[in-house]
């Protein structure tokens, strides 16, 4: 149960290389899902239109059938983040999100990642070593 109430996301997202981008993001609804739709969803993505908006949100709409293989660092760990907005979770522990995105793409996550937070109702915990990103 505590899984299903509170989400960790490491800096460097634990991704399955040969994994699709969807499915990835689906990954964190898997404490809403029940085992026969989590395993259908491995097949068929069940929430193609969630995931897609996630990934909205972080500029990554375009890559929802790409390979997490094929991503480069920052596209992961944006991938991560949309994992969270997907998931039933009410606590959201984030652990240096912004280590591999540039200045602007770092601002715009932190920014989206406290509105979706505020927005949910989500209380957000993360590490950052950016100051200036912790501070705004």
């Amino acid at each position: 149960r505590l899984r299903g109430r509170l989400i960790l996301l490491p800096q460097v997202p634990p991704l399955p290389p040969r994994q699709r981008v969807v499915t990835a993001v689906l990954a964190g609804r898997l404490p809403a899902w029940g085992l026969g739709t989590a395993l259908r969803s491995l097949v068929y993505p069940v929430d193609i239109p969630v995931a897609e908006a996630a990934l909205a949100v972080f500029d990554l709409a375009e890559k929802l059938f790409e390979r997490v293989d094929r991503l480069s660092g920052g596209e992961r760990q944006r991938v991560g983040l949309a994992r969270a907005l997907v998931a039933p979770a009410r606590l959201w522990l984030v652990d240096e999100p912004l280590s591999a995105l540039d200045p602007a793409r770092a601002g715009r996550a932190v920014e989206a990642l406290r509105r979706e937070a505020a927005a949910r109702g989500v209380t957000l915990v993360a590490t950052l070593h950016q100051v200036d990103a912790a501070l705004a």
